[in-house]
């Protein structure tokens, strides 16, 4: 009887409505439930926890759960007729001859033998269905004999008897001549529908059963291992309290915190294991009872039980079915003593997953070239432990698995933060892999791309254009998908463009020839900067920043206005955006920086000097701005902390700049040398590149470590 009460209400289901998790619901329970939350769009499941985003109609949206509702008005009524010492609701007698002999569904009442006789003669109320007051069981094949038709609810008195394959949904013979009318040819009787549909939603139930089959082993497993962590502190403490007495109350301490990270991770495995297992189970048995149900019963909740059998197995074929190795603590007391510091390096203040890196401002490297990556242990909040001993590590894996993983160097600096030190050895993909105390930090692991040394050293650079192409719509700035399409910014043509390396031309934005100042319109586009499937462009002509998906080439969002204030800009001419996704914009007549969320929401500013163009950050994190009015370039914090300046006796109208793999900086002029350059990693003058430049723009660098830059003067994009 379970399965057919509410978990909220502890009652008979009323209109049931089922989540995305499988979880089913009485609908006035649901809203009230919403009620109690801060937004009206969000719930979470009672069952599993799992928050749910609910469309603009809220609960009304979620699938009616027809099965389950059935299935509890028939055990409603099982109870109503089981019941034998009830008296007639309708004439209201008490004797003997009020004794109730039947019950009417549609009337919800107990009837005596002379008002059944009654209700079956007179024509209002002669079909209803009536049931011996008394049996134990009901006879009946079909649930749907002793329930009401079901009947759509933007049409009223019209049954839900059809079905739209397209938008997967009951509808009634309205819906089908209107709302959907444009695919009305998808539109039949249920029972059309009924054998694909059970056929489609029964070929996952082999899988799930494997799933929770395997999932089952899995908790097992963990929690056996969870019961050896407890065995074997107890044998590191034992080893600790001969071996090293004078440390004996620091080490279990220690120990006792080590433990309970591991418990803590496994605990947290096991969980994620169950709630997968408890989805998949869920799933199955719904799937199992498929047969037994009708065709609105069956369709009505087909689609969100398929959606969500894929999404689990989809978590469970990318899920951690073993116990990690390191949930163990080693008793060789050698090695403790080799490795003390180690040992002693778990802090209960460290949190691991709030921790950060450097690697991904620029995910390159170079084979055979020293990388250095900074680890920042923080704290739950955020905030920089201070404090040296944590156990960082860091290790590089070539995800084509020709070669062995790379392991890094650590140096403890003792105030929170780490240098790992990396020397990659093969070309290609890879995966960095930072950890403290055996956990990933924040964002790791991380994609890396290794490539090979320049076979042309910058040394011997010259502006002759072995690769290059012409645009002839006046370039300003240029950036690199993670596909490696070139993202061009076209001031003459109104246009944002991707192009191949090769200078065939993909996909436009905007409108050819014509600025505006719509949504998706271009007017007069400038800084171009990529993040994931974003490209973000900013507009000279409107003063503002617009966002386009790449994937789905089209309009995603926009911000700003003309203005000094914050989030309005005059003139924006440099951006780029960090690994957090954090969009920096170079608003160079209002002299400043302005950084905003990647919800586009302005976050904060800070001034720099006159006319900041180009913007990059370099493989510490450090942001350098090309300040075009002062000759220079400034390097700050992403908070905007100046740390220094170079290039001032050396720069003339610095426009773009970019860093690549190893370090280098690249910066174009448009002022009176019109030059490319490029700088050491220590931030000294490496190299002019010597030849003509028309005017110089933006710059990216590839993966391979070539840098793309803007030839404004001479309408073209060239290779160094």
């Amino acid at each position: 009887m379970a399965d057919f009460t509410c978990e909220m209400c502890d009652r008979f289901y009323v209109d049931p409505r089922m989540l995305p998790c499988l979880h089913s619901f009485c609908f006035e329970c649901l809203e009230k439930e919403l009620e109690t939350r801060d937004s009206l769009k969000t719930l979470c499941c009672p069952s599993c926890k799992e928050k749910v985003t609910l469309s603009e109609n809220g609960v009304s949206d979620l699938p009616q759960d027809i099965y389950k509702g059935n299935e509890s008005e028939m055990a409603r009524i099982s109870e109503k007729v089981e019941s034998a010492d009830e008296y007639c609701e309708a004439c209201g007698r008490t004797d003997s001859t009020g004794n109730a002999v039947a019950y009417c569904h549609e009337c919800k009442e107990y009837l005596c033998k002379f008002c059944k006789s009654r209700h079956v003669e007179r024509p209002t109320t002669a079909k209803h269905m009536l049931f011996n007051v008394g049996q134990r069981t009901m006879k009946t094949n079909e649930p749907s004999q002793c329930m009401p038709k079901m009947f759509c609810l933007l049409h009223d008195n019209y049954p839900l008897d059809l079905y739209c394959k397209q938008c997967e949904k009951l509808i009634c013979k309205y819906c089908m001549d209107f709302e959907h009318h444009s695919h009305r040819e998808k539109c039949n009787v249920l029972e059309k529908f009924r054998e694909d549909e059970m056929e489609s939603l029964q070929a996952n139930q082999g899988d799930a059963n494997k799933a929770v089959a395997s999932l089952t082993k899995a908790i097992s497993d963990c929690n056996d291992t969870l019961g050896n962590v407890q065995k074997n502190r107890n044998e590191v403490e034992a080893c600790i309290d001969v071996s090293l007495k004078k440390v004996k109350e620091h080490l279990f301490a220690q120990s006792d915190t080590i433990c309970s990270a591991k418990v803590k991770s496994l605990q947290a495995q096991v969980l994620q294991l169950q709630r997968l297992q408890e989805g998949l189970s869920l799933a199955s048995r719904l799937i199992a009872e498929a047969p037994t149900q009708t065709s609105a019963q069956l369709l009505s909740t087909k689609n969100v039980i398929s959606k969500r059998v894929t999404k689990l197995l989809e978590e469970f074929n990318n899920s951690q079915l073993l116990p990690s190795r390191s949930a163990f603590v080693s008793t060789h007391i050698q090695s403790y003593i080799s490795r003390m510091i180690t040992f002693g390096c778990i802090s209960g203040g460290c949190s691991p997953s709030a921790s950060t890196c450097d690697a991904q401002y620029v995910p390159l490297a170079v084979i055979g070239t020293l990388r250095i990556i900074r680890v920042v242990a923080k704290d739950k909040e955020g905030k920089s432990c201070g404090y040296s001993g944590e156990n960082v590590k860091a290790i590089l894996v070539d995800l084509s698995l020709l070669g062995p993983a790379t392991s890094g160097d650590t140096l403890d600096h003792g105030d929170g933060t780490y240098s790992v030190s990396i020397t990659p050895q093969y070309k290609g993909d890879h995966e960095l892999n930072v950890a403290i105390a055996d956990l990933h930090i924040k964002g790791s692991p991380f994609k890396f791309y290794v490539t090979t040394p320049r076979e042309t050293p910058y040394k011997s650079l010259k502006l002759s254009r072995p690769h290059s192409f012409t645009t002839n719509d006046s370039p300003f700035d240029v950036a690199l998908t993670e596909e490696g399409y070139l993202v061009v910014s076209e001031c003459k043509n109104q246009t944002l463009t991707l192009y191949t390396e090769g200078g065939m031309k993909i996909h436009s934005f905007g409108n050819a020839r014509n600025h505006g100042k719509e949504n998706g319109q271009l007017h007069t586009p400038s800084a171009v900067a990529i993040a994931g499937d974003n490209v973000y462009v900013c507009e000279l002509g409107n003063n503002r920043v617009q966002r386009f998906s790449i994937s789905e080439k089209l309009f995603v969002s926009n911000f700003g206005k003309a203005g000094d204030g914050d989030g309005e800009f005059n003139n924006p001419t440099g951006m780029c955006v960090d690994p957090q996704g954090i969009v920096f914009v170079a608003d160079r007549d209002n002299n400043r920086i302005q950084v905003f969320r990647d919800n586009d929401k302005f976050a904060y500013a800070f001034q720099c000097q006159m006319k900041p163009c180009g913007l990059t950050f370099d493989l510490q994190g450090r942001l350098h701005v090309a300040a075009w009015g002062s000759n220079c370039i400034q390097v700050f914090t992403p908070k905007g902390v100046l740390l220094t300046n170079y290039g001032s006796e050396t720069l003339s109208g610095p426009t773009g700049i970019a860093v690549n793999g190893e370090g280098y900086i690249a910066i174009s002029e448009s002022g009176d040398s019109n030059r490319f350059l490029i700088f050491h990693p220590d931030l000294t003058l490496f190299h002019v590149v010597p030849g003509e430049f028309g005017k110089g723009g933006g710059i990216t660098c590839n993966k391979d470590g070539f840098f793309w830059v803007v030839d404004s003067g001479n309408n073209c994009l060239a290779k160094y």
